[in-house]
């Protein structure tokens, strides 16, 4: 795991957020499939209709000229500190310890 880029799972969608967070650039990603969960439903993120022009002009505007409603696309510091807390190795342990103890595959007593 790198200092620098310390997201990493393999997987596209994390890439792309993994890529983000070292440019410190929001993501800009079509709202289906696999990105919606890796942009966190649109808080790390801005998810858009590929398809449609309209809707990808008009949100880069609005980026662009710093008017976009998703304030955290504006302060990289701000979005840096979400995508580690959200993708960070630790939080991924303790998320998978809670799925573990969810589905029963140890006890909150074993985790450690």
């Amino acid at each position: 795991m790198s200092e620098r880029y310390p997201l990493h799972s393999g997987s596209i969608a994390d890439e792309s957020v993994s890529a983000s967070d070292g440019l410190r650039k929001p993501v800009i990603a079509r709202n289906k499939d696999g990105l919606v969960d890796a942009v966190m439903n649109g808080k790390l993120g801005v998810l858009l209709d590929l398809d449609n022009a309209a809707e990808i002009a008009e949100s880069l505007m609005s980026i662009l000229t710093k008017r976009h409603p998703l304030g955290i696309i504006h302060g990289p510091g701000r979005l840096h500190v979400e995508v580690i807390a959200a993708y960070s190795y630790p939080q991924f342990v303790e998320t998978l310890a809670a799925h573990l103890v969810t589905f029963r595959f140890f006890s909150e007593d074993s985790r450690g």
